[in-house]
């Protein structure tokens, strides 16, 4: 589920913001059919303190020594037999905390009073989202001497545990499956595949009244009893498997009742309804040399100036095919990585290029209800690889603003962004991003959502660009909804 927040973090640095902070705050999945959320108006300006002893914040005024302006510094308590491991070997872990997070990071000498503490320096939810990494490395260190702690007491269970949950191996030895959650066992179990592996791996002949298949739970049972040792020595736990069936039938009873219900509604094909459309670039190029975090906001005036409005994405080509794709250039290697974790200037929010772009075409915020990127969109349409990012909400001038931090960093150096390259090419020179920022009507809520695009046909019509080696393809039930926020006009579904 989306984790959301309303946060009071300045998008952008010329807003008022004073030094106070928000933690994320878990919500309830919403539903398709219900608005689009806003804050409460009883919420206020007030704080929600951190859940946790790790870290205690030192602020300014009466709280204690004030920092520069929009900073402030927080004491973490890390026990001095942990100090080695934030600072890393050669001081690559402490270096890598302050880049990914946008602080200053000091940490006692060895010698130091029993007293000392680690101080973090820097924006508020920088330096909160950074003192809880720490608090998860000190969490390792403590979980690996736990472990050490216990080895040699429980093989079996250790092994056990090893090879994955104790009902379920995490990988079908027969099959070469992942197997990670009890839906996903009896999946697998039901699967032609799997019936043929177990038909060949079996002396006797195996004869099933109700063979398996696509939500036969009364035939995964029999499959599981008259193959009973064969299902043993892969990992399964026969008898516990087969006390789950009845909750696994009503469970699959409930999905099918609800994919028939849907099936009854009429399709709505004007749920989005496009009103304008903004072409803008995005400036890489590196000027300062200093990288701000996605938790830090950058200033406005270089935000403004990084917009290039009314840039077109890059002409497609049509190689000649098949083609091999080209490799990384080394020398941009740093700049991908703080790309793929979302370092400013490589990389930039999309809610905070959207503001840019209606103050470049001379708009306010105060005709628009939600100004966000296509990932809140996937969210709230209960995409399961966007449920679990976070998502900062602040209203600036009646307008929603949302603020994405995704769970994981991405690689810039995948295949899917060769291919892109292949077909669109790059600027070394000039590097830069495309995005479209779409102001449109969703039910009664005026929206902007910012998009990032690949190329353009010769039309100049909006073309998105996937890539897939797997037998089902590229294209994904997100790929519709991420071409109807953007305004593609075509997909290119490239085969690997």
């Amino acid at each position: 589920m989306p984790r959301c927040a309303y946060h009071e973090p300045a998008l952008c640095q010329h807003e008022k913001t004073g030094t106070h902070s928000m933690e994320p705050v878990k919500h309830k999945p919403p539903k398709v059919s219900r608005e689009l959320p806003q804050p409460a108006a009883d919420r206020g300006r007030h704080i929600l303190k951190q859940k946790t002893n790790l870290a205690t914040v030192t602020r300014g005024g009466n709280g204690g020594p004030r920092a520069s302006h929009g900073q402030f510094f927080m004491k973490v308590d890390v026990p001095a037999s942990a100090w080695g491991k934030i600072i890393g070997k050669g001081g690559e872990t402490l270096k890598r905390l302050q880049e990914e997070f946008g602080v200053r990071i000091v940490v006692p000498r060895a010698d130091s009073k029993a007293e000392a503490t680690v101080t973090v320096r820097g924006p508020p939810a920088a330096c909160e989202a950074c003192a809880q990494h720490m608090h998860v490395i000190v969490e390792g260190m403590s979980r690996g001497k736990t472990k050490a702690a216990t080895q040699g007491k429980t093989k079996s269970a250790a092994k056990q545990k090893h090879q994955g949950h104790l009902l379920w191996p995490t990988t079908c030895q027969v099959c070469k499956s992942h197997i990670s959650s009890i839906c996903n066992a009896f999946d697998h179990l039901g699967s032609n595949g799997h019936l043929k592996m177990v038909k060949c791996g079996i002396d006797t002949t195996l004869l099933l009244s109700n063979p398996p298949g696509d939500g036969s739970i009364v035939g995964v049972v029999e499959l599981l009893e008259k193959s009973r040792d064969f299902h043993t020595q892969l990992g399964f736990d026969v008898d516990a498997l087969t006390a789950q069936a009845p909750a696994m039938q009503q469970l699959f009873l409930a999905k099918q009742a609800l994919r028939d219900e849907i099936a009854r509604l009429p399709a709505i094909f004007d749920w989005i309804r496009v009103e304008q459309r903004f072409n803008s670039a995005w400036d890489e190029s590196p000027l300062s040399g200093r990288t701000l975090s996605i938790l830090e906001a950058p200033p406005f005036d270089e935000l403004c100036a990084r917009c290039l409005v009314g840039e077109k994405p890059p002409l497609i080509r049509e190689p000649g095919l098949p083609a091999l794709l080209p490799k990384p250039n080394p020398s941009g290697r740093q700049q991908r990585a703080l790309k793929a974790k979302h370092q400013f200037p490589y990389d930039v929010d999309s809610s905070r290029l959207g503001i840019a772009v209606l103050h470049m075409h001379g708009m306010t915020l105060d005709a628009l209800d939600v100004i966000c990127g296509t990932s809140l969109i996937k969210a709230l349409s209960g995409d399961s690889g966007r449920c679990s990012d976070t998502y900062f909400l602040q209203r600036m001038m009646g307008a929603v603003c949302c603020l994405h931090v995704p769970k994981r960093y991405y690689d810039q150096n995948d295949a899917g962004h060769a291919v892109e390259q292949l077909l669109c090419g790059s600027d070394s020179k000039r590097p830069r991003s495309f995005f479209t920022s779409s102001r449109v009507r969703i039910g009664s809520r005026s929206v902007l959502i910012t998009s990032e695009v690949d190329g353009r046909d010769a039309d100049g019509d909006v073309v998105e660009i996937k890539s897939s080696s797997s037998k089902s393809g590229p294209l994904k039930e997100g790929v519709a909804l991420q071409v109807a926020c953007n305004g593609s006009h075509r997909v290119l579904c490239c085969t690997l």
